[in-house]
């Protein structure tokens, strides 16, 4: 998702730009949503296995901003059936 944004803004920074996602970025996400320096990440609920904020909290752009809980609940019951359904 990424790369598709920087090819089609035409450069390699996301400065203006905002991450929405379900889960907590893992730490190699959380690597690349740094390098292309995203300024606002916003995601559900927490990661407590691979989420970044455990292994590399200052994984992100230091003027990066977060929001995190947001719509915490449905986020977490929503990522429980997907793996439900996969097994």
């Amino acid at each position: 998702v990424i790369t598709m944004a920087a090819n089609e803004l035409g450069g390699k920074y996301l400065q203006d730009c905002t991450l929405y996602v379900t889960v907590e970025p893992c730490i190699m996400c959380a690597g690349a949503i740094g390098w292309a320096q995203l300024r606002r990440i916003v995601y559900g609920c927490p990661d407590e296995k691979r989420g970044y904020h455990e292994y590399a909290p200052k994984a992100f752009h230091p003027k990066a901003n977060v929001t995190y809980g947001v719509m915490e609940e449905e986020c977490r019951a929503l990522m429980q059936r997907f793996f439900q359904e996969r097994r």
